[in-house]
């Protein structure tokens, strides 16, 4: 019993993982330019199909391991999330999906609108 449990502890464990690296290529597939900021920092912008989106965001969402993510479903809520986050900000009233993650050492933010999803992804670069 105990080898059984360990070799389904050892399938699943790379599940998880996965999933964020998924995510990620689905949303690299859809790249539609990119540019450099001031500071050099390489952003990639992104709209997609709303199916994709959804796609990204149930990935996330079913990633245990994914500690600094913020995935917002629904206009109520996202409305919420920027008065709570960004007082005297105004939110966009047709946003109704938010995603700000942290994807293996990328900084994903998505919005989902009606019509299709805009995404900004940068790799971070963390100096000490």
């Amino acid at each position: 019993m105990n080898k059984l449990f360990f070799i389904l502890a050892l399938a699943v464990t790379p599940l998880f993982g996965q999933q964020k690296e998924q995510a990620l290529k689905i949303l690299f597939n859809n790249v539609d330019s990119s540019y450099f900021d001031a500071d050099g920092n390489r952003w990639f912008e992104i709209t997609m199909p709303l199916h994709r989106a959804f796609e990204v965001m149930d990935l996330v969402e079913a990633d245990t391991t994914c500690i600094e993510c913020v995935l917002i479903k629904g206009s109520k809520n996202y409305k919420h999330y920027v008065k709570e986050q960004y007082p005297g900000r105004k939110y966009e009233k047709h946003v109704f999906g938010h995603l700000d993650a942290i994807i293996n050492g990328h900084l994903v933010m998505m919005w989902m609108s009606k019509d299709y999803a805009f995404a900004l992804i940068t790799i971070l670069n963390i100096q000490e």
